[in-house]
């Protein structure tokens, strides 16, 4: 039968017909959007690696980092480990960096940002020369008061201090009573996570630079020789967790293995508040590894208190790690009044959450020095300095006096208290609070220490996220609904992660008055974001929080599938189903095939 047709045949008939079918099938396909199969692979060039100048890295994993580190260390030189962050920081040279897309452990990479302590330029003045003292300080946020009405001082709270080093020869912070015949030291500790700066090699000096002695006297100095620049919580303990170098600069990796550390050893020194004066410029979501590394800090119970940033007065430039979702952010007031300073970083944050969270005396704050210390045969030597890195220590020994008072608070606890009784600044701009000036406002000790005997414990949050698909011609949308039970204005965030695990971009919102969110991921944006095209499982990190609530966290996922709904083809396509012009295609071809063959035989020969 197919030798009749055959013969019926001319070659221009077959050529046209092999024609006709090659341009419906081109008319299709080009129509049609390619869709990519559940085998399809994932390599290099899909990847977002960031660049990193000094080729350093935080690489984190899925699971525990300890099943990976052999794996990682034929990449690279593994610098830092930080278990609690299941990250590593490495080195690795240009040429291996790809090798990492062949790991389908790795959830993100991250660029080593350099940070710096969040202080302004100022003078050294001597404190004979000065006539307005820490006094003024504590004036305004009413420590006082807390000192003479409660006779709190910070005893049995540990504060670890993250920067550029303590000098615990400072006569302010030498000794918890100033008593020599007692060997009490107030600073309890020193550790370096700095190359080259060990403590065994820079001890007894251990700042090298000045600016953590000043951050230590405002959180716990006893104000010795003359007691006028008393810190806020006296009687707290410190340690000295050295993670910025000599010229008040650092890393990130240093950052990261001074959070790792504190969490490693919360109970054995009792660590439950850590202040950071430090942190980069960069305006985020909250989503990068330093801020992701203090939210993990506050999960573990430590009260995270962080500076602002020195990069105001425009909006927007609230940096990292102060953009931490669960960390107490903190903005710079003068050191008399309630008036935010000029220099002070205002949110949003990129994602348009508000920043700060709350504000404090920051400008010209009189507090020891490292290099004025002692060691100079001086014991009158304090100095001036101004920043969103003085404000931070004040709330944190505000921090150590709401624990002394009530030891059982926890860190959103905490949180909740100093924003419900902050009060709100003069000369701001915003008619509401919180806002992107001073976010709920100057804390105020007296109130918060009042509210903290009277608070009973907050409630959890019970938040679900349930994935639904719409699907349309050559598109879909997954509809992830969050639902926090009836409990509106919780905010929340989902970090998205593509096949090979690593994180392009992330997702925010906030449940309305029924406690309901909708975030719609389409498939255009996960081709684009995280080339996933057919057949996947995507992976995401939820974290949901609200002032007055303890916040929850969990991780989840949703398929994505190839599907085309019959009923509904555009109009351009044409009607045939891919199967069909599949098959067409196969005669065509056995078509032509035959015919030559069948022409090879029935090929006369040529008459003499």
């Amino acid at each position: 039968m197919l030798e009749r047709v055959i013969m019926l045949l001319d070659k221009k008939m077959l050529v046209s017909l092999l024609l006709m079918i090659l341009i419906l099938e081109s008319i299709y396909f080009y129509g049609m959007p390619a869709l990519a199969t559940a085998t399809e692979s994932h390599n290099s060039k899909n990847l977002k690696i960031p660049i990193s100048e000094d080729s350093i890295y935080i690489i984190r994993t899925k699971e525990s980092v300890s099943n990976y580190l052999l794996a990682l260390r034929d990449v690279g030189e593994i610098r830092y480990i930080y278990h609690s962050l299941r990250a590593v920081s490495m080195y690795i040279p240009k040429d291996r960096i790809n090798k990492l897309t062949k790991f389908d452990f790795i959830e993100s990479i991250s660029p080593n940002l350099k940070v710096k302590a969040l202080e302004m330029d100022s003078e050294y003045v001597k404190t004979n020369d000065v006539h307005i003292t820490l006094k003024d300080a504590v004036k305004l946020t009413k420590v006082d008061k807390v000192w003479n009405n409660y006779n709190l001082r910070g005893r049995g709270i540990t504060v670890a201090v993250l920067d550029t080093g303590i000098d615990s020869r400072h006569y302010a912070l030498d000794d918890l009573d100033d008593n020599a015949s007692t060997d009490d030291p107030k600073v309890i500790l020193h550790v370096s996570m700095v190359p080259n700066e060990s403590i065994s090699v820079i001890a007894p000096y251990y700042d090298t630079n000045g600016h953590g002695t000043h951050v230590a006297g405002i959180i716990a100095g006893t104000g010795a020789p003359d007691y006028e620049y008393i810190g806020v919580a006296p009687a707290a303990k410190l340690i000295d967790v050295k993670v910025l170098a000599a010229g008040g600069k650092g890393e990130t990796e240093w950052v990261l293995a001074g959070i790792q550390w504190c969490i490693d050893h919360k109970e054995e020194y009792n660590i439950t508040v850590v202040n950071i004066s430090l942190g980069a410029d960069e305006n985020t979501d909250g989503t990068d590894i330093l801020s992701l590394a203090v939210d993990e800090l506050v999960k573990h119970g430590i009260v995270a208190v962080v500076a602002a940033g020195n990069s105001g007065p425009k909006l927007g430039t609230v940096g990292t790690p102060a953009s931490s979702r669960l960390a107490i952010t903190v903005g710079a007031t003068l050191k008399t009044d309630p008036i935010i300073t000029s220099y002070s970083s205002r949110g949003p944050t990129i994602d348009g959450r508000i920043k700060p969270d709350v504000v404090a005396p920051g400008g010209g704050i009189l507090s020891g020095d490292g290099i004025y210390a002692p060691m100079c045969g001086t014991k009158d030597y304090y100095v001036e300095k101004r920043g969103t890195s003085m404000a931070a220590p004040h709330v944190s020994g505000i921090v150590a006096l709401l624990l002394e008072a009530n030891p059982n608070l926890t860190p959103m606890q905490v949180k909740y208290i100093l924003t419900s009784t902050a009060i709100k600044c003069e000369y701001t701009d915003a008619k509401y609070r919180p806002n992107n000036e001073e976010g709920y406002g100057l804390v105020q000790a007296d109130a918060a220490v009042e509210a903290t005997l009277n608070i009973s414990s907050l409630p959890q949050l019970d938040v679900d996220v349930t994935p639904t698909r719409d699907l349309y011609y050559y598109q879909w949308n997954v509809t992830l609904i969050v639902d926090s039970h009836g409990v509106p204005d919780v905010q929340f965030y989902m970090v998205f992660y593509n096949e090979t695990g690593f994180p392009i971009f992330s997702k925010v919102g906030v449940t309305n008055e029924s406690g309901l969110a909708e975030v719609t991921i389409n498939s255009t944006e996960l081709a684009v974001n995280l080339t996933i095209t057919g057949n996947a499982t995507v992976t995401f990190t939820f974290l949901a929080y609200k002032l007055g609530y303890e916040w929850t966290s969990f991780n989840s996922s949703f398929v994505t599938v190839d599907y085309i709904p019959e009923e509904a083809p555009p109009s351009f396509t044409f009607p045939l189903s891919l199967e069909y012009i599949a098959i067409i295609g196969i005669i065509v071809v056995v078509v032509v095939v035959l015919f030559i063959v069948k022409g090879r035989k029935t090929k006369a020969p040529i008459p003499s």
